[in-house]
């Protein structure tokens, strides 16, 4: 051992080693210096879809726990025969609704043609009913129907028979996640299509706008947490971030539906920027995605608790993946 130790400090002694050592230490402090105190993304915006496929609500705050932000997707319209749920998918009118939430849970609903408002106090149980809802596969899902004074205003507002439901203690939806983020927490949803939580990047957003020939807002992907200060799709390979020491998982990249074809302001409608996104970013995670579009990550958060988020927190990536997850 002695030995070892002299032969070690002769090696050292040498001046091109210290020269090797010195550049190696230099570095590594200039890694963990540009870590901590580089730019980091932050939250642009916090939305809330208190109605599914209706307009959703900037907070410059709001409550977050593993179902999502408080009051997302808790209520949703359905199909006055069928009890299927619709969204601006069948119905591309429902951009016009507005909607506003209190952190009690009372909502408003307003019909921007017209300014006709519908206001539903949560504890008010004078029109409710129970009842059955479907979203996708899931048939029968208990909900808590709005009354026929909702119903009304939707007919209204979309010229069609529905129905206003929200999510009870008995709807009991489990989120889609993968293996590797069930064995860390589970999660309830409301009628979130199957996950939580979306984030999405202004940077992104931006980068389709340069190669489309209309201007694409961020809004039109209808995420929950909007952030700035990231490259474009540098959140494909986050597997991990944290918010005010909370950690979340990203489950997958976002495939897309019909829906950031439409314009949330006018509900008219483009597929160029479907186009736009398979044309340069289709194939790019393996054969499974030709012709899939992706946009943003499905986040789950690691525990249930439930803790405040606000504009401009910052977003710290605890771990990077090497390829985006597709399922």
């Amino acid at each position: 051992l002695s030995k070892l130790i002299e032969d070690v400090k002769e090696i050292l002694q040498k001046k091109n080693v210290k020269i090797t050592i010195a550049a190696i230490w230099t570095g590594v402090v200039s890694y963990f210096v540009y870590k901590k105190y580089s730019p980091k993304p932050t939250i642009r915006e916090i939305v809330v879809f208190p109605v599914k496929g209706c307009r959703g609500m900037k907070v410059d705050s709001w409550w977050i726990s593993g179902k999502g932000l408080r009051w997302d997707r808790n209520w949703m319209v359905i199909r006055e025969d069928t009890n299927k749920f619709v969204s601006q998918r069948q119905i591309r009118q429902m951009t016009k609704i507005k909607t506003k939430v209190t952190p009690e849970g009372d909502l408003t609903l307003i019909n921007e043609e017209t300014g006709e408002k519908l206001q539903i106090d949560f504890n008010d149980d004078s029109e409710i009913k129970s009842g059955t809802g479907k979203v996708w596969a899931e048939t029968n899902l208990p909900v808590i129907d709005c009354g026929d004074r909702a119903a009304a205003f939707l007919k209204r507002a979309l010229g069609k028979n529905l129905r206003l439901v929200r999510a009870c203690e008995d709807t009991m939806r489990q989120s889609e996640e993968m293996d590797w983020v069930k064995r860390n927490t589970v999660h309830n949803i409301n009628f979130q299509d199957a996950y939580p939580l979306l984030l999405t990047n202004q940077s992104s957003a931006r980068w389709l706008s340069k190669n489309c020939t209309e201007t694409i807002e961020v809004d039109r992907f209808r995420g929950n947490i909007v952030i700035k200060g990231a490259g474009a799709f540098a959140e494909d390979l986050w597997e991990s971030i944290k918010i005010n020491s909370e950690t979340y998982y990203s489950v997958k990249v976002c495939t897309r539906c019909v829906v950031p074809s439409i314009n949330q302001e006018t509900g008219e409608q483009s597929m160029e920027i479907l186009e736009t996104i398979r044309k340069y970013r289709s194939g790019l995670f393996g054969p499974k995605d030709q012709k899939v579009t992706f946009f943003g990550i499905n986040l789950v958060k690691k525990n249930n608790e439930e803790k405040q988020i606000q504009v401009g927190d910052e977003i710290y990536v605890k771990r990077y993946q090497k390829g985006p997850k597709l399922t």
